[in-house]
């Protein structure tokens, strides 16, 4: 995280503690001061597919999407998921 982003997060944490504003306010300043995730390449997402040995199809039915999707994903046609979304499995 870069330094404006720590210092922003401590106030919020400060001004927290001191009630000037509430947990909703201080959990979106926290969710914006978060590095963005990576969007993952096609060949990262074919080796976590294959590194568990999925099939196109088992890997889609893991993530909730289409196994079209997937091939797509993996050709690097379609806009790929970040690291958390294909992690998660």
């Amino acid at each position: 995280m870069s330094e404006i982003l720590d210092i922003a997060q401590e106030m919020a944490r400060d001004r927290r503690k001191v009630g000037a504003i509430d947990d909703v306010t201080l959990r979106e300043v926290e969710g914006l001061c978060m590095p963005r995730p990576r969007r993952m390449t096609p060949a990262e997402i074919r080796r976590i597919r294959t590194d568990n040995c999925a099939s196109q199809a088992t890997f889609a039915a893991f993530l909730g999407a289409g196994e079209t999707t997937i091939q797509q994903w993996e050709l690097g046609e379609k806009n790929r998921p970040d690291r958390r979304s294909v992690y998660s499995i």
